[in-house]
């Protein structure tokens, strides 16, 4: 009896894997060059359209988070994700992050914020939906493209959060790919894009 042989994808080679993964860092930096461009009130509608989609979220990614890692409990998973948008938001609303951002008049200083370009964040299983709200908030008010690289057992609420943020951002002015997500979760990957020169 023959029996049907399901067609299975050729693994990947390391030239093709290193391809895939400088294509991340590519769209990023494009992402990244983009958000320099952007002006103190652009960047603040973005990260109130972030904010607002996280705070809308909050409970369905504490519920993803809970259901794919197996840890913590659900509603510490939920005030987590407020505090990563909401509380965040009040701290970050009146800073100024665009250009000159103080002054020291009696040196002749002044304070100017500039992007570092493309960041690279690993994100944790034990609080993963809100360790993603944070930094991808603080990433847009700072004007910086950022990839994450979740906990292998928390890659699709870490992509599901990334995702809320980032359809809300591009609502309002977020360039596409500022938000990306590294489904691999391997060692290799983290080690190759620590040590890429298109990161920051």
């Amino acid at each position: 009896m023959a029996t049907a042989v399901k067609d299975q994808a050729a693994p990947e080679t390391e030239v093709e894997w290193a391809a895939r993964l400088d294509g991340f860092v590519e769209r990023a930096r494009e992402a990244a060059t983009a958000l320099r461009k952007l002006d103190q009130e652009a960047v603040d509608r973005i990260v109130w359209a972030m904010t607002v989609a996280g705070l809308e979220n909050a409970v369905e990614l504490a519920e993803l988070a809970m259901e794919e890692t197996m840890f913590g409990v659900l509603e510490d998973k939920v005030l987590k994700n407020y505090i990563a948008t909401e509380f965040l938001y009040d701290y970050l609303r009146d800073k100024k992050s665009v250009g000159v951002i103080d002054e020291d008049r009696e040196r002749a200083l002044q304070y100017v914020a500039e992007p570092i370009g493309v960041v690279l964040a690993l994100l944790p299983i034990t609080n993963p939906t809100s360790t993603t709200l944070f930094k991808s908030i603080v990433c847009a008010k700072t004007r910086n493209a950022l990839i994450m690289r979740p906990s292998p057992r928390a890659v699709g609420c870490c992509k599901r959060a990334a995702e809320v943020l980032q359809e809300a951002g591009e609502c309002v002015g977020l360039p596409a790919n500022a938000l990306q997500v590294i489904p691999d979760p391997s060692l290799e990957v983290s080690q190759y894009l620590f040590h890429h020169p298109g990161v920051d």
